[in-house]
Formats: C-alpha cells, sequence, structure tokens
C-alpha cells in the first residue's frame, strides 16, 4: 500500500456520510482483506469471495474470541495504544492494537458529535473494575 492509497482511504473514512457509507464500508472490508492476514484467512476459510461482497449484510466479522489468542492488525506497525478488555468474565483478555492514537481520536470524536453533538457538553463517567483484583 502506497502513501495516496492510505491518505485516500483515511479521508473517505473520516468524511463518510449516509450517501457514500455502504461504498466506504465495502472499500474498508476489501482493505482489511489485502492488508490482514488474519482476516483473510478468516474469510477464506468461510469460502467468502471478495467478489461476493457486494453488500455490507455479507462482511463477515471476526469473532472476538481472535482478540484473545491473536494480534489483529491491518499492515505491519507498532502500536501507539494498546486496548485490553477488563477480563472480568475469568477468561484471556482481549487486545485492540491502535496504530496512530490521533486519528483513532479524530474519528471517535467524529462518530460521538454526529451522535450526540459537542462533547464538551457532558461528563462521562466510567466505572471499570479493579486491575489489582484482574
Amino acid at each position: 500500500m502506497n502513501k495516496d492509497q492510505d491518505f485516500f482511504l483515511r479521508r473517505q473514512i473520516l468524511h463518510t456520510s449516509p450517501e457514500n457509507f455502504n461504498d466506504t464500508a465495502l472499500e474498508v472490508f476489501r482493505f482489511q482483506y489485502a492488508y490482514n492476514e488474519t482476516y483473510r484467512t478468516f474469510c477464506d476459510l468461510l469460502k467468502r469471495d471478495l467478489d461476493d461482497v457486494t453488500i455490507i449484510e455479507k462482511i463477515p466479522f471476526l469473532p472476538i474470541r481472535f482478540f484473545k489468542t491473536k494480534q489483529i492488525k491491518t499492515t505491519a506497525f507498532d502500536a501507539e495504544l494498546i486496548f485490553e478488555s477488563s477480563g472480568t468474565s475469568g477468561c484471556a483478555t482481549s487486545r485492540h492494537h491502535v496504530k496512530e492514537s490521533r486519528l483513532y481520536e479524530e474519528s471517535f470524536l467524529k462518530a460521538f458529535r454526529e451522535a450526540y453533538g459537542d462533547e464538551k457538553k457532558y461528563c462521562i463517567l466510567g466505572l471499570l473494575p479493579s486491575y489489582l483484583e484482574r
């Protein structure tokens, strides 16, 4: 993947609208298939042909258990952030490797603003289990 492709896909994702959502989702699916070995193998085992995925309902979802046993990454990178599940179920924790924290933040803030408005109007609290108790 070259820098122009990367820039185009990022821009397309951050400027997704209801009118182009399906096309963008299908483009992201193809990108994940091309550059995420675990996802590609999963799709191939499901016998999901790339050309058959023409609507978003046909995009396969990677089971959460894969995030507990494999490093799920699209392209090779050293993660700036790694989110880990709480492990309160007593099982292994799942891990989400984030390539770029700035892009991650820009993406979730855009989604939040579109759904709820200005984030400064909210006080968001989270209750997390004690990590010492894990």
